[in-house]
């Protein structure tokens, strides 16, 4: 799959906020804030909330000292897992899409745009878009695996040969509307995996349609993708 580069056509479009729980990655915390400062500095508009959950690497005293173009908002908890840092920060948050990312990627240029002109087009909809794999990086075979299954779904949607659905709902580049998600109650705290996923089978069942949108990825730099 080549993600192209062009840029969306320019129109108004919702507001985000950028969803990001971490926890002891503060280094890939730091690339990803840096690529959504080029991304801000390209023309989209957004805030961040940010859920420390817990990490004892410096990661406070890093976002402490970390400037950036975009507004953010950074929250501590103790550790708690994905699914409760997720909720506090769309409780937080005051866009009306949430886009939702994890701290070890690194979005790809024009994501927010993209993911902000695809709610235009299906404003009950559930968006979401590739996670790649590291470029020039040899994987372990098993994490291989993972990516070249996903590489397959993937180009299967793009060809319309396979319909997108909750079990493509992975929150390193997904994003709802905040109205949707409070509709359906919002993550599982319970779960500490597959807590994206589980929800999207919950927005599903509340009437939400998901589109897979080619062009809008990220690259994941651990590719610790289950699928």
């Amino acid at each position: 799959m080549e993600p192209s580069d062009q840029a969306p056509e320019q129109v108004a479009l919702p507001s985000a906020s950028i969803i990001i729980p971490t926890f002891n990655r503060r280094e890939r915390l730091r690339r990803l804030l840096t690529g959504l400062a080029a991304e801000y500095r390209a023309g989209a508009r957004f805030d961040a909330v940010v859920v420390d959950d817990g990490s004892v690497d410096g990661t406070d005293a890093m976002l402490a000292k970390l400037v950036t173009p975009f507004p953010v908002k950074v929250l501590h908890q103790e550790n708690a897992g994905p699914a409760a840092a997720r909720n506090r920060a769309i409780a937080a948050a005051t866009g009306e899409v949430m886009i939702f990312l994890d701290d070890d990627v690194v979005p790809g240029a024009h994501l927010i745009e993209r993911h902000l002109h695809a709610h235009m087009l299906h404003p009950r909809g559930v968006v979401f878009g590739p996670m790649l794999p590291p470029p020039g990086r040899a994987l372990p075979p098993w994490l291989a695996w993972e990516a070249a299954t996903l590489q397959k779904q993937y180009l299967a949607m793009q060809q319309g040969r396979y319909a997108p659905t909750p079990r493509q709902f992975f929150t390193a580049n997904a994003s709802v509307r905040k109205r949707d998600i409070d509709a359906a109650r919002g993550f599982d705290e319970q779960l500490r995996r597959a807590e994206d996923v589980e929800l999207g089978y919950r927005l599903h069942s509340i009437g939400l349609t998901f589109h897979f949108i080619a062009n809008a990825y990220v690259v994941h730099t651990l590719s610790l993708i289950h699928i």
